[in-house]
């Protein structure tokens, strides 16, 4: 890992942590943001795994 570009790709997760903004989880609220990222990562895993016609490049297109 290279920390030189550490503020850049910080600044491409930041539209990410908008995910939870408008949820209120209770005791886990510090942890919105994780629980935001998981789910989309989750979902895109599922996504990916669920066609074996679907390739990585096809969900990367997608998105």
């Amino acid at each position: 890992m290279k920390w030189s570009d550490f503020g850049e790709r910080n600044k491409r997760l930041n539209p990410l942590w908008n995910l939870g903004a408008g949820m209120n989880l209770g005791e886990i609220q510090p942890y919105k943001e994780m629980v935001s990222l998981s789910v989309l990562l989750q979902v895109y895993y599922l996504e990916l795994e669920s066609n074996e016609r679907r390739s990585k490049e096809d969900i990367i297109e997608l998105t």
